[in-house]
């Protein structure tokens, strides 16, 4: 059982503060990540807000066939797309660079970590279709590719193709910037 998982079973066995670990444990990453859907920083947080409110409404027993993690973020992508079927919003909003967690980093390499997934996040946003949000899900989200599959409810070789197809594109992208694959070693994210 994933933290997540054992965080929303004390929920809803009546612990409250099982609640508060996992918005302080996913609140910003879901965020981020409903943000590729909707493009827009102030819809994405009152989403991620619905996300949670339907797991405080809701409370529903959760399976383990995928961790919690994915079962929320699959949450929060239904939300995101019953608000772009209701109000079509595509209002670009810059993103707000996160603070770093320095972790054994020095505070130094986690600002200039922290600077290089600003950048590589914007240009994700370029990309078209579900190029962003696959990514988003393997390299900031650190979702395997089965995990995708269930967040994005594609088969195994479709999210595969996506992936390597978005690579490619990100790719272009980064390298019509000015980018090179040494810009971003480092971060575990090289080799676009």
């Amino acid at each position: 059982m994933d933290n997540g998982a054992s965080s929303y079973h004390r929920f809803i066995n009546g612990d409250k503060s099982g609640l508060e670990e996992i918005i302080d444990m996913y609140g910003g990453s879901l965020m981020l990540f409903i943000n590729g859907y909707v493009k827009s920083m102030d819809v994405a947080e009152d989403l991620m807000e619905d996300t949670f409110f339907e797991l405080i409404i809701r409370k529903k027993r959760f399976t383990e066939n995928a961790s919690f993690k994915t079962y929320l973020f699959k949450i929060g992508k239904n939300k995101a797309l019953n608000f772009l079927k209701k109000a079509c919003n595509h209002k670009n909003v810059p993103i707000e660079a996160a603070y770093p967690e320095t972790g054994s980093m020095s505070l130094e390499e986690a600002i200039l970590k922290n600077e290089r997934d600003r950048q590589l996040y914007g240009a994700m946003q370029k990309l078209t279709g579900d190029y962003s949000k696959i990514l988003y899900l393997l390299y900031f989200e650190d979702m395997s590719h089965e995990e995708s599959m269930v967040v994005m409810k594609k088969s195994k070789k479709q999210i595969y193709n996506l992936a390597d197809r978005a690579r490619r594109q990100l790719k272009i992208i980064l390298e019509k910037e000015g980018f090179k694959d040494d810009d971003f070693s480092g971060t575990g994210r090289t080799h676009y």
